[in-house]
C-alpha cells in the first residue's frame, strides 16, 4: 500500500525501474481499497484513496543525481578543454544554441510566483479532498448501512469504468503496449485474482465495520493497515525497518489503544459500540496490505522477465475487474452472515437497489441521501486521486507523506462537528486527542527515511545562505564587520 509507505531507507534499490515501480504503488494505487487507506492519512500505497501514476519519487531522484554527479564533472572539464581547441564558428553555433536556453530561464524567472501558486493549490486540493472523502464515507454508508454490498459494487464499478477508459486512451496513444493490455493479464491470471479477492474483501468488511462505528474513530483505526503492512512485509518480502520506523509503528499502535482507552468517567468513543466492529474494521485493513504485497509482486516479475515496465493502469483496471466478480460472488456469503436464507437473496437485492435510488424499502430503512451521498463519494475519490497525482509530480513524495500524516487530525477535528446525515460525534477527551497526537508522530516517525533528508539538507543550506557575510583578500579569508 505505499500508504505513504516509503522505500526503507536502507534498502538499495534494485533498479531505477524498480523504484520507479515501488513509487507508483505508494503514491498512486487508484484502487478503491488503497483510497480508502490514503485519505484516511498516512498510508498511500496502490490504491484508491491515494495512488496515482508513473511517476518517480523524491528519492529516486537523488539517487539518480548522486550517480550522474561524477559524469557530470568529468563532462565539464573535458568541454572546457575542448572549447579552447574549437574554431571562433564553432562557439558562435554554441552561443545560438544557448540563447534559446537563456530566453527560456529568463522567461521562468520573470513568472517565479506562477510554480508557488501551483504547489501551495495542489497542497490544498489534496487536503481539501482527503477530507471530504473520508466524511463523505461515513456519509456514504449511512443510508445504504443494511446494503453495503451496493455501495461496494458502486465504488468497483465507478472505478472499473475510470480504469479502462484511462487504459485505451494510454494503449491509443502509444503509452501501454498490446502485449501489456492483453498478454500480462493473461500470463498473471491468478495474481490478478487473488488482488480482486483481497480488494473485495477489504472494501466489504471495511463497508460493514464503517457502518457500525463513530465517523471520529475511522482516521485513528485505519492507520492499523501500517501495523498489518510492515508485519506482511517482513514475512513475505523479508523487509526489514530501521530503528526509526519500528519506533514509527509502535507510536501509531500505542496511539490508537490510547485513544480508544477509556478515561476517568469511563466514557470512550468507543463506549457505546461492539467491539467486534471495530475488530473487523482493523481485520479488514489487512487486506489492503495483502493487495500491495501482490501488486509490487507482479511489477517486480514483469520487469525481470519481459524487461520493461508494467504500467499501472493495466495492474488497477484487471484488479478493479476482478474484485468486482468477487464482491458479486461474495453476496450470498455476506447474506448468510447477516443471517438471511438464500431464498431471501432476490428479495434482499430488489431492497437494496431501491434504497440505492433513494426510496425507502418495505423493510423501513432510511435511506434518505441516496444516492446524491454513494454518488459524491466516489466522485470524490476520484477527485481525491487526481489531486494526490498532481502534488507527487509537483512536489514529491516527501511532501505527500507530510500532507497525510497532516489529514490525520484534520479528519478526525472534521468529525467532531455537528454534520448532516450523521449521528452526534461522541466527546472526545484528553486521552483521545494525545492518542490522536501520539499516531501522527509515529506516521511522521515511519516516514522520516523520506522527508528527514530533504530537512537536514534545506537546514544546512539555509544555515550556510544567512551565515555573515566572507570577503576573500590575499588569500586569506576574514569576516567582514557590519
Amino acid at each position: 500500500m505505499q500508504q505513504l509507505l516509503g522505500k526503507p531507507a536502507h534498502q538499495a534499490p534494485h533498479s531505477k525501474g524498480s523504484a520507479r515501480g515501488s513509487s507508483r504503488l505508494l503514491t498512486l494505487g487508484l484502487t478503491p481499497t488503497a483510497a480508502r487507506m490514503a485519505s484516511a492519512g498516512g498510508l498511500v500505497c496502490s490504491g484508491p484513496e491515494g495512488a496515482f501514476g508513473n511517476v518517480s519519487g523524491q528519492q529516486d531522484r537523488g539517487l539518480d543525481e548522486g550517480c550522474e554527479a561524477p559524469q557530470k564533472a568529468l563532462v565539464a572539464a573535458n568541454g572546457q578543454w575542448e572549447g579552447e581547441q574549437q574554431q571562433p564558428q564553432q562557439q558562435q553555433q554554441q552561443l545560438q544554441q544557448q540563447q534559446p536556453k537563456q530566453a527560456a530561464a529568463a522567461a521562468v524567472k520573470q513568472a517565479p510566483g506562477r510554480g508557488v501558486v501551483y504547489f501551495v493549490g495542489a497542497i490544498a486540493a489534496v487536503m481539501v479532498s482527503g477530507v471530504a472523502n473520508r466524511v463523505l464515507y461515513k456519509m456514504a454508508i449511512t443510508p445504504l448501512k443494511n446494503y453495503v454490498f451496493f455501495m461496494a459494487q458502486l465504488q468497483t464499478f465507478g472505478y472499473c469504468a475510470v480504469y479502462f477508459s484511462v487504459l485505451l486512451a494510454r494503449y491509443r496513444g502509444g503509452k501501454v503496449s498490446r502485449e501489456q493490455v492483453v498478454s500480462v493479464p493473461g500470463a498473471y491470471l491468478g495474481t490478478f485474482t487473488r488482488i480482486g479477492l483481497v480488494e473485495a474483501l477489504s472494501s466489504l468488511l471495511g463497508f460493514v465495520g464503517a457502518a457500525n462505528l463513530p465517523g471520529v474513530v475511522l482516521p485513528l483505526l485505519s492507520q492499523t493497515g501500517l501495523f498489518w503492512q510492515v508485519l506482511l512485509a517482513r514475512f513475505m518480502l523479508g523487509k526489514r525497518l530501521s530503528s526509526t520506523q519500528v519506533g514509527g509503528v509502535l507510536l501509531v499502535v500505542a496511539g490508537v489503544a490510547l485513544a480508544a482507552w477509556p478515561g476517568k468517567g469511563g466514557g470512550s468513543v468507543l463506549a457505546n459500540v461492539h467491539p467486534g466492529y471495530a475488530l473487523l474494521f482493523v481485520f479488514s485493513m489487512l487486506f489492503p496490505a495483502l493487495s500491495c504485497i501482490y501488486k509490487e509482486r507482479v511489477f517486480r516479475e514483469v520487469r525481470e522477465e519481459k524487461g520493461q515496465d508494467l504500467d499501472l493502469f493495466v495492474v488497477n483496471s484487471y484488479g478493479s475487474l476482478a474484485q468486482a466478480a468477487f464482491v458479486f460472488a461474495l453476496l450470498p456469503v455476506m447474506t448468510m452472515v447477516r443471517g438471511m436464507t438464500l431464498a431471501e437473496l432476490p428479495g434482499y437485492v430488489a431492497r437494496g437497489f431501491q434504497c440505492l435510488r433513494g426510496l425507502s424499502p418495505a423493510c423501513g430503512s432510511d435511506c434518505a441521501g441516496a444516492p446524491l451521498l454513494p454518488l459524491a463519494y466516489v466522485a470524490t475519490n476520484l477527485v481525491f486521486n487526481v489531486a494526490a497525482l498532481s502534488l507527487i509530480r509537483v512536489a514529491g513524495n516527501v511532501v505527500m507523506s507530510l500532507v497525510m500524516s497532516a489529514l490525520v487530525p484534520i479528519t478526525i477535528f472534521a468529525f467532531t462537528m455537528d454534520l448532516p446525515f450523521l449521528p452526534p460525534a461522541p466527546p472526545v477527551g484528553p486521552a483521545f486527542l494525545a492518542g490522536a497526537a501520539l499516531l501522527v508522530g509515529g506516521l511522521l516517525a515511519y516516514n522520516a527515511p523520506l522527508w528527514a533528508p530533504t530537512l537536514r539538507s534545506k537546514l544546512r543550506q539555509w544555515l550556510a545562505d544567512s551565515g555573515p557575510p566572507v570577503d576573500v583578500a590575499g588569500g586569506a579569508r576574514h569576516v567582514v564587520a557590519g
